[in-house]
């Protein structure tokens, strides 16, 4: 019998960055970003309305994000 393996959140993420010890934002590879709090299995999922989101890193010059998009980059 085939048994389905649970993916973790590591195997379902392209990018994460941690923002304080208690919260986390992940880009998924679904394109969509949430924001995870540590110790909980909630989350908070974010809608822009930009389409798919392919991954995340801080920004060097600004207090942003880097979001790299499907079709055009874009700074948050």
């Amino acid at each position: 019998m085939y048994q389905r393996k649970k993916k973790s959140n590591v195997d379902i993420h392209t990018s994460v960055i941690t923002l304080t010890p208690n919260l986390v934002l992940s880009c998924g590879k679904d394109g969509q970003l949430r924001l995870f709090r540590n110790r909980s299995d909630s989350f908070q999922e974010f809608q822009f309305g930009l389409g798919f989101i392919q991954g995340i890193s801080p920004s060097t010059t600004t207090d942003g994000f880097l979001l790299s998009m499907r079709d055009y980059p874009v700074i948050v």
